[in-house]
């Protein structure tokens, strides 16, 4: 079994590695949800499962307060998260909890919400600055001032050094990641991986001012620290997914969008355009940024989104105003939009336009596809049924819908990868405890065998 996995694993990889080369875009086909309506303005939005969350100015004045809200799409509902009359920026979401950034204090400090129990909890204490959270099951990381006088200034940008710091929502034990007298910005997880900006190898960062740094990453599982990409703005913010991450390089004159394989160690560059590409994030094969192209300048910024299992890219905004990418969580991007005149959360759900390029031809389906969905099927149910924790639930769910959805459409070389990535999460999440052995050897023994069907037909 363990040679066949390699075989499986070594077979979509190798599908994988195609031409980041870009042709003209495609335009999405209309199918937006505006999030917010209130006159005031809304922005910066994460969204995970059926929540987005966003910063939100509607009680204050003078943007001298903001709030956390969120919206729960499956019941309409809109949620005010915070009740204070501080500061509160950069809401990111995992989960049940909703984690930013907050000033109530004198200083700006980590806040985590907890949307099932209703209760809120204050996670640093001390008198320094904390800023730039991010979220991943447990595990929440940010940026922390308090060694070497790391600090905000009054425009909230940071000047002096600063750590990676990481915190265990579920044992409440903070780690320090990093000690190197160096200011950081913009730190990413998932998973026993976390990316951030760093400056250690150059020069120190003032008020706004935009220097290069290289990309780190630490990891979790073997308490090591690696320098993986050199020369970018500290202004980039990377995103990461898997064995993968995206961030922004100007190396060609302009900012392009750039994509790293931790697996092959391998770079691509995604976007080729002579126009700005900026602020990406990545889940899956989907990679979304906020593009240039379309204006004259810096005006009219779009949405864009590259697949990279089909090698499209698509245009996703066309309104003649300005949009802003902020976060993509299976079928759904999100974004902040000022078509209205101040600025508004819009929703983007993709849908079958996208999984298919418009020019292919139908493809009937083969008994044996056929017969593979049907097994595809049980496999899930059976997977539903197992008594595991329910974000390792979701994410098999998310990752086995894609291989049902991508063989329903004829595209079995794409529903094949997929599968490998299923078949590898299993895996991983066997070695982390996540399933126990013997759950994760049948649903693996299971998977193989579609695989072989899929594969023959």
């Amino acid at each position: 079994m363990k040679i066949k996995r390699i075989l499986i694993i070594c077979f979509f990889i190798s599908l994988l590695l195609i031409s980041a080369g870009t042709a003209t875009a495609a335009v999405a086909e209309e199918n937006e949800t505006q999030i917010t309506i209130d006159k005031a303005d809304q922005s910066n939005s994460a969204t995970f499962s059926n929540v987005i969350v966003w910063e939100d100015y509607r009680n204050g004045e003078s943007y001298e307060t903001t709030d956390i809200y969120a919206h729960n799409l499956s019941t309409g509902e809109e949620m005010k998260i915070t009740n204070n009359t501080s500061l509160k920026y950069s809401p990111v979401i995992y989960g049940d909890r909703i984690a930013w950034e907050d000033s109530r204090n004198g200083n700006w400090d980590i806040y985590v919400y907890n949307l099932s129990t209703s209760t809120e909890t204050r996670i640093t204490l001390n008198g320094s600055d904390q800023y730039s959270p991010a979220l991943y099951e447990d595990r929440l990381v940010w940026l922390d001032g308090r060694n070497e006088g790391g600090s905000l200034d009054s425009n909230h940008w940071p000047e002096g050094n600063w750590d990676v710091y990481m915190y265990n929502l579920s044992t409440s034990k903070g780690t320090r990641l990093t000690s190197n007298e160096s200011w950081k910005t913009f730190p990413a997880i998932y998973g026993d991986k976390i990316l951030w900006i760093d400056g250690r190898n150059g020069e120190p960062l003032y008020s706004h001012q935009i220097a290069d740094g290289e990309i780190y990453m630490y990891n979790l599982s073997t308490s090591e620290e690696t320098r993986l990409v050199t020369n970018v703005s500290s202004d980039v913010r990377p995103d990461i997914y898997g064995d993968r991450f995206v961030w922004e390089d100007d190396r060609n004159g302009n900012s392009d969008i750039y994509m790293y394989d931790l697996v092959n160690s391998t770079e691509i560059q995604i976007t080729d355009n002579e126009s700005e590409q900026r602020y990406p994030a990545i889940y899956e094969d989907r990679i979304i940024w906020t593009d240039y192209r379309n204006g004259n300048g810096w005006d009219n910024p779009d949405i864009y989104m590259y697949n990279l299992s089909t090698s499209e890219e698509m245009q996703i905004t066309t309104s003649e105003s300005e949009q802003w990418a902020d976060d993509i969580y299976g079928a759904k991007i999100v974004w902040t939009d000022n078509r209205n005149g101040n600025y508004d959360i819009y929703m983007f759900t993709l849908g079958a336009s996208e999984e298919k390029p418009a020019d292919e031809e139908p493809v009937d389906e083969e008994p044996a596809e056929i017969d593979s969905v049907e097994e595809l099927k049980k496999l899930k149910a059976h997977v539903n049924s197992l008594d595991i924790e329910p974000s390792a639930k979701d994410l098999l769910n998310i990752k086995l819908r894609y291989v049902i959805h991508y063989l329903e459409a004829g595209d079995t070389d794409t529903a094949l990868i997929k599968l490998g990535f299923y078949i590898e999460c299993v895996s991983i999440m066997e070695m982390k405890g996540r399933i126990e052995s013997k759950e994760a050897n049948y649903i693996i023994s299971e998977a193989e065998r579609i695989f072989d069907i899929m594969q023959n037909a």
